[in-house]
């Protein structure tokens, strides 16, 4: 059973401890994924020295697999803890501290901004990390320098109100973090508490705590085999996310899209999660491969909702990579109208698992593009549904796409699949 340290430290410390490489990231966190306006919420609680949440570290005996997060290292790694809970804080501060994130304070209406150039126009922003860095004395002389430059007539008293306030900004790199320790060497009981911690609220996505998950039950699966896809991906100019190759694996491995249905796939062992793994990869290459040689889609970003190629994924992994000339033009057609009509816009899972059903059934092809043509009033693509809807976004993809998706019904008249899909439904 894991033994449980309970204790407090102040910012500079944990900043202290980052630098020094003594804090790392198991594989079972995500990156980082905070945007600048968190960064800068961060910064004003702090200040305002309201709560903000416990850190949670993980000190084993043994390092598992680690993931190449954002905490810079420096000479030799002698880690002592694992982040389980409060990596964005952190790293957060950091980057605040360090000049990544570049958050000013007001000095008059105690309001906590992003820099913008606007902001030299006005000599009461003063820059977070120059007072916590220069010390608040500092800052505050060079504050006088400005507003005296600019003749303003603000009096003795009110110079030392800014004081007052920049000397508590200082202050925020002693705000004191309640830390919890968790001592123990059993990767599934660590894995279970950050499961647990971040399963409240909505801190983590769903595919990301099946991440975590897949990284228990096969080590090195987001750190190595994961990371170097998104790599190559990125390479071909198909910029996916861990979310999407997971989503990928999981429909691959259960037939369904859903992260909360996983228990089956838990159970199977570590040579059956490669193999899951080995076909999706392939599927994946295969995918891409079929976009952009029958497609001409060059970039993961021309394509409205990335959903639509969890299908196509699946159905390429269920043939070996092999389709039919008839088999090509059938797929193409349906994710051309999946696409164009919307169909895996907003919440997706209810469609996925009904195209996964139908890949999984007999006459895959019909049933995927029947499950559409239930969907849409009628597959003709006109003027009106290129204006208003799509013109801000995807406007040249869409015209792109109307022009293939005109070639391949006039390749498909004389098919059965025309038959079913054209002439029933009129």
């Amino acid at each position: 059973m894991a033994k449980l340290e309970r204790t407090d430290k102040p910012v500079n410390v944990l900043l202290e401890e980052l630098g020094k490489g003594e804090v790392g990231l198991p594989e079972i966190q995500r990156g980082y994924v905070w945007n600048r306006p968190q960064a800068r919420d961060l910064i004003d609680s702090l200040y305002r020295e309201y709560p903000s949440g416990l850190i949670l570290f993980w000190k084993p005996e043994e390092l598992p697999e680690l993931r190449d997060g954002s905490f810079e290292q420096t000479g030799e790694r002698k880690l002592n803890y694992l982040v389980l809970d409060g990596q964005q804080r952190l790293t957060s501060l950091k980057q605040v501290f360090d000049g990544k994130i570049a958050v000013y304070f007001n000095v008059e209406d105690e309001a906590f901004q992003i820099y913008s150039a606007k902001m030299k126009a006005n000599p009461l922003w003063v820059s977070v990390r120059d007072t916590v860095s220069k010390g608040a004395v500092k800052v505050w002389r060079e504050l006088q320098e400005r507003i005296n430059a600019d003749s303003d007539d603000t009096g003795k008293s009110q110079l030392d109100e800014y004081l007052d306030r920049l000397s508590r900004l200082e202050k925020i790199k002693e705000y004191r973090y309640p830390v919890m320790i968790i001592h123990t060497d059993d990767y599934e009981e660590a894995t279970e508490s950050f499961i647990r911690i971040n399963s409240r609220g909505t801190r983590l996505r769903e595919a990301e705590l099946a991440m975590a998950q897949l990284a228990f039950h096969w080590s090195g699966a987001i750190v190595k085999e994961f990371e170097s896809a998104l790599e190559d991906y990125e390479q071909a100019n198909y910029e996916f996310e861990a979310r999407f190759l997971m989503r990928c694996f999981v429909a691959v491995g259960t037939n369904q899209s859903r992260f909360r249905y996983l228990s089956a796939l838990w159970k199977k062992s570590q040579p059956e999660l490669e193999a899951i793994w080995k076909r999706t990869r392939k599927a994946v290459d295969h995918t891409v491969n079929f976009l952009r040689n029958n497609a001409g889609i060059e970039s993961a970003g021309w394509i409205p909702s990335i959903n639509a190629l969890v299908p196509l994924v699946v159905y390429v992994s269920t043939k070996g990579g092999h389709l039919s000339d008839k088999e090509a033009r059938g797929l193409l057609f349906w994710f051309l109208e999946a696409t164009i009509h919307g169909r895996f816009t907003g919440s997706p899972e209810t469609k996925l698992d009904q195209d996964l059903r139908a890949i999984a059934g007999t006459s895959p092809l019909n049933d995927l593009i029947g499950n559409l043509r239930r969907e849409v009033a009628g597959f003709d693509i006109t003027s009106e549904m290129l204006e208003g809807k799509y013109q801000r976004t995807q406007l040249d993809f869409y015209h792109k796409m109307t022009q293939i998706d005109t070639c391949i019904r006039n390749e498909m008249k004389s098919t059965k699949i025309y038959t079913l899909l054209f002439i029933s439904n009129k």
